[in-house]
């Protein structure tokens, strides 16, 4: 029997934006943006910070309406000034990448630290990719890989996936490619994207593995057709460099722009 409610209204602001978050990605009733944005604009409207956070990632990626990166920002700021960690994190990598705002890395950091004292693991990480970057603090691979740890032990899948590369490449800590490995596979396993990206280069290397381009190329595609901007644009330099595809500058030249907002750290590959 279907429970969920037709439109939404005499809902909660709160119940209007976790509804349409299923609808946004068909969890429990088939997905429909349209559905998803009329339920989030009731939501924020009302004032609920998840439906403004919804509502701004929905503007960000342009899913079911016209993309505005600073619609998305204002709304994100908004939720930020009333103490959603998440939209704080959302509103400081919009200052990492320039979108919709210029960029900020001071300011990005205070957003993060922010997050981070309400409980937020997404900050821990965030703020470890500002550490390793020089984006707004003094370079530090060993305080981005404690960032990492902590995060990993909160469950967040992102900081796991940072934490095995910093081990497989010894930043931050001292080299140990099998338990880089060990953690990559668990990471990619609970479904972070960039890991994947991270195990075929291992697997192009043979380091810590045996090496095995094919297997490299299958995990850069994996991770490419989930969106993972790492695993797209090494897509995009085979693309280029005509490596085990068909050399296609144009199709590189489109992999690196579809990133090209949100790549921050490509010097590292």
């Amino acid at each position: 029997m279907n429970t969920v409610p037709p439109n939404g209204l005499g809902e909660t602001a709160e119940a209007q934006a976790r509804l349409g978050s299923r609808y946004r990605r068909g969890v429990g009733v088939e997905k429909n943006l349209e559905e998803a944005i009329r339920l989030f604009r009731l939501s924020a409207g009302a004032g609920s910070n998840a439906g403004r956070l919804q509502l701004g990632l929905c503007y960000l990626n342009g899913e079911g309406i016209d993309e505005d990166e600073q619609e998305a920002v204002n709304l994100f700021r908004i939720a930020a000034r009333s103490d959603s960690s998440e939209a704080q994190v959302q509103l400081g990598k919009c200052y990492v990448t320039g979108r919709g705002t210029e960029r900020n890395f001071e300011e990005a950091v205070n957003l993060f630290r922010e997050a981070i004292e309400k409980g937020n693991s997404d900050g821990l990480v965030e703020l470890g990719r500002c550490f390793q970057g020089s984006m707004g603090v003094e370079q530090d691979w060993g305080e981005a890989v404690r960032l990492f740890q902590q995060a990993t032990k909160d469950g967040n899948v992102d900081g796991e996936g940072e934490l095995g590369y910093c081990y497989w490449a010894g930043l931050g800590v001292e080299v140990d490619h099998e338990k880089g490995i060990n953690i990559l596979r668990s990471a990619a396993r609970k479904g972070c994207w960039d890991a994947y990206m991270h195990l075929g280069w291992c697997y192009k290397l043979g380091l810590g593995v045996e090496e095995n381009e094919e297997e490299a190329f299958r995990l850069y595609e994996l991770s490419a057709q989930n969106n993972s901007n790492l695993g797209i644009v090494r897509l995009g330099i085979m693309h280029m460099h005509g490596d085990r595809v068909e050399k296609n500058p144009k199709e590189a030249v489109s992999s690196f722009s579809n990133c090209c907002q949100t790549w921050m750290r490509m010097g590292v590959y």
